[in-house]
């Protein structure tokens, strides 16, 4: 459901969606379906797919103590975030100035 949430994210845009998965990834089982099925919804409006033979292996471990299930959500929503690519800006080569490097956000292959 991570990756699906990323997708939804990219498609929708990012505070709304990332607050909706963040209170889906600290719920508890009396609120987690009313979050879980936002997000859903909200999938399935965006045309984002949904695995849904993995959704239900990982609610049935979803209250393990460990919370591995939410650990590999997080892993899966938030790696696929945008990363700083640096930048460097070539020197003359008679220049002996120090070469300026910037950063520019760009978003991630996603295979």
């Amino acid at each position: 459901m991570g990756h699906t949430c990323a997708q939804l994210r990219d498609c929708r845009g990012g505070a709304g969606i990332e607050g909706r998965f963040a209170r889906v990834l600290g719920a508890r089982d009396s609120d987690l379906w009313r979050h879980l099925l936002g997000l859903v919804a909200l999938a399935r409006e965006a045309g984002v797919p949904v695995n849904w033979a993995r959704l239900a292996a990982d609610l049935r471990h979803w209250d393990h103590p460990r919370r591995y299930v939410q650990m590999d959500w997080a892993r899966a929503f938030w790696a696929t975030e945008a990363k700083p690519v640096p930048i460097v800006t070539p020197k003359p080569a008679d220049s002996r100035r120090p070469v300026a490097v910037r950063h520019r956000w760009t978003m991630p292959d996603v295979h």
